[in-house]
């Protein structure tokens, strides 16, 4: 595979990636029966940023999986089970 489409493949994996966290964030925050709004307001921003999380326009970084999970209201564990079961099922 050249350089181009090796970088392809990986730009593309990424957004599979951030797509699969986003939906699993998604059902979280539906679980607890939370709006955008008010998770963003625990996690310290606006929600629109919640709401490129979900759609998997923006990557979540590492940092930000213990702030989420409070936001979330849920255990860090059950967050980050959440997000390796949702890269579990992104097919390489």
């Amino acid at each position: 595979m050249n350089n181009v489409a090796s970088t392809y493949a990986r730009k593309k994996l990424v957004l599979e990636y951030d797509k699969s966290l986003g939906r699993a964030i998604a059902t979280l925050r539906g679980d607890q029966h939370l709006s955008q709004g008010t998770v963003a307001k625990g996690f310290g921003c606006e929600q629109p940023l919640i709401s490129k999380l979900e759609a998997g326009q923006r990557s979540l970084k590492f940092s930000e999986v213990t702030s989420l999970a409070r936001a979330l209201g849920v255990p860090r564990e059950r967050l980050v089970d959440a997000l390796l079961e949702a890269l579990d099922t992104v097919e390489m």
